[in-house]
C-alpha cells in the first residue's frame, strides 16, 4: 500500500469506481454510538435540531446512520465519485443527509462549520488520512458546547499486511498507541469502546477539548 496514493483524490476516484468498499456499519456499531454519545443522551436531543459532520464520508453509509438517528447531518469527502454513489443511495431516505465535495487537508473550510455550530464530529475510519494537528484545532472550533469527537479507527500496531485484506476491501490506515494516547490526553473527557473482540477496531468518544494545541 502506497500512503501517498491514498491520500489523493484521484486514487480515491478509481477505487470507488471499482466498487472498492469499506467496513459494513452493523446494527452494533450504532448501537454503541448511541450508548456512548454524551451529546444524544444528555446536552440535546437528537430529534431536535442537533448538527452532525461526518468527515471522510466516503460512500455515506454512516452519513445516513446518523440521518436515521435524528441528525442534521452533512457527509464530506474529497472523492466526487464517493459522493455521486453516496447521494444515488440517499435518495428515497425520510430523512437524507446532505453532502458536500471537501478536501479537509488543503480546501478553505465551508462555512457550514461556523465556529460553536455543531454538535457531533465523526470520522469513522478516516482520522489516519487527515492532517491531524490541523483537522483537531479546527474541530475545536467547530463543536458547541458539549460538543463530541466521535472516532472509530484501526489499531496501526493491529492491521494485517495488504495481502490479508479481502477482495475489493482496501486496507485501513490506523492510528498508532501512541497516537491515540497523545489524542486522548487533549481532551477533558474521554470514553471507549471496542468495536471488535480483539480490540482491532476502536472508538473514542471525546467533549471538552483541554487546550489549544495538537501538535
Amino acid at each position: 500500500m502506497i500512503v501517498q496514493e491514498q491520500r489523493t483524490a484521484e486514487h480515491w476516484n478509481l477505487a470507488y469506481r471499482h466498487g472498492t468498499v469499506f467496513e459494513k456499519v452493523t446494527p452494533a456499531e450504532r448501537k454503541m454510538f448511541e450508548t456512548f454519545v454524551r451529546t444524544i443522551r444528555e446536552a440535546k436531543d437528537m430529534r431536535v435540531g442537533c448538527r452532525a459532520v461526518d468527515i471522510g464520508c466516503g460512500t455515506g453509509e454512516w452519513t445516513r446512520a446518523l440521518a436515521a438517528m435524528g441528525t442534521d447531518v452533512r457527509g464530506f469527502d474529497f472523492s466526487a465519485v464517493a459522493l455521486s454513489k453516496a447521494r444515488t443511495m440517499s435518495l428515497g431516505a425520510r430523512v437524507g443527509p446532505t453532502y458536500e465535495l471537501w478536501d479537509v487537508n488543503t480546501d478553505p473550510i465551508p462555512t457550514f462549520l461556523a465556529p460553536g455550530s455543531i454538535d457531533i464530529v465523526t470520522c469513522r475510519l478516516s482520522l489516519s488520512y487527515l492532517d491531524m494537528a490541523r483537522f483537531l484545532t479546527d474541530v475545536r472550533r467547530w463543536l458547541a458546547p458539549e460538543g463530541v469527537l466521535h472516532v472509530v479507527t484501526k489499531v496501526a500496531e493491529a492491521l494485517p499486511e495488504a495481502s490479508e485484506t479481502r477482495e475489493h476491501q482496501l486496507p485501513h490506515h490506523g492510528l498508532t498507541k501512541d497516537q491515540l494516547s497523545a489524542l486522548r490526553q487533549r481532551w477533558h473527557s474521554v470514553d471507549g469502546y471496542k468495536l471488535d473482540p480483539d480490540g482491532k477496531t476502536i472508538a473514542l468518544v471525546l467533549q471538552n477539548p483541554a487546550d489549544s494545541s495538537f501538535s
